[in-house]
């Protein structure tokens, strides 16, 4: 749910879930020992189980209760496995102060260790840049990656790669279920990430706190009744647009002066049969979005090579 809900703090839950299980920090990134508290419950640890696959089991039985409603009433699900995060473990004194915190690459399903060894690192061209003239000064002081911090990328670039399949297995038990639930054709699907990511661009190892390209940009792809398949969005968008979206698509009154975002214009890629309430998107709703403003308030932090901030 966020890094900041965690042991101390679990109870109470958020408000507005009828069911709320997350992970609690700070076994989110404990890829084998996560822990979850069931509506604001004492954490339950969940030794020796992989991460994803224990959301993937609470987001299928929590997809068939919804289902088994008898008023049939429609559902908000959203799942969110920490893969493919680095893993972190942290230290504390018995007394539980904190003491430290410890970065390690992400940790695959033991099923799929050996999967993707020949998947290379992406080069575009402003990897190991060696043009640093007129950029920030804090990137100006960086050294060039050695060959040895490229075969280090490579290989956490494959370890996020083998930490995703078992997202792609949850994904595909969730839209099979579906499927067998006969919801596919009343049903929405979004699938995003929190934050874009870089990998050895700028002179840089791997994080994703700044203003260049690769980290500002997500991807999404979304999935339902009334959109085009194939079809693209190409104004621009932000996550802020994801609660307006799914409030207009179910219906619901929304006031735009609450909300900090849009409901995304899905109209522009319409089959035809989009309910006719959902008009984002449609030439007489006036000119789409074209800009943004990104914001960091914080210290640069990198997770791999480079180990000032």
């Amino acid at each position: 749910f966020i890094v900041d809900y965690t042991i101390r703090n679990y109870d109470p839950p958020p408000s507005g879930w009828t069911v709320f299980d997350a992970l609690v920090h700070p076994f989110i990134f404990e890829y084998y020992s996560p822990a979850f508290s069931l509506n604001g419950g004492q954490p339950r640890m969940y030794p020796a189980q992989y991460a994803t696959d224990v959301v993937a089991a609470k987001a299928l039985a929590m997809l068939r209760s919804a289902a088994a409603n008898p008023g049939g009433q429609p559902f908000y699900l959203q799942v969110a496995p920490p893969a493919p995060h680095h893993s972190m473990h942290y230290d504390f004194t018995a007394s539980g102060a904190f003491v430290s915190r410890h970065w390690y690459p992400p940790v695959p399903a033991a099923r799929h260790w050996e999967e993707l060894s020949g998947a290379a690192l992406p080069r575009p061209p402003s990897f190991n840049d060696p043009w640093v003239s007129g950029k920030p000064a804090w990137l100006r002081a960086l050294d060039p990656l050695t060959a040895a911090n490229v075969t280090f990328l490579e290989e956490i670039h494959r370890l996020r790669l083998r930490c995703m399949r078992a997202v792609d297995e949850m994904v595909e038990a969730l839209v099979s279920e579906l499927d067998s639930l006969g919801l596919s054709d009343s049903t929405f699907i979004l699938f995003t990430s929190d934050n874009g990511y870089h990998e050895g661009v700028h002179r840089m190892g791997s994080g994703k706190t700044t203003a260049f390209e690769e980290d500002l940009r997500v991807p999404m792809m979304m999935a339902g009744p009334g959109l085009a398949a194939g079809s693209k969005v190409v104004t621009t968008t932000q996550h802020i647009d994801i609660a307006p979206t799914v409030l207009a698509l179910a219906d619901l009154p929304l006031s735009l002066r609450q909300l900090d975002g849009v409901p995304l214009p899905l109209a522009a890629v319409s089959d035809g049969t989009l309910p006719p309430s959902y008009v984002y998107g449609r030439p007489d709703q006036g000119p789409l979005r074209n800009h943004l403003m990104a914001e960091f308030w914080g210290e640069w932090v990198e997770e791999s090579i480079h180990s000032h901030q």
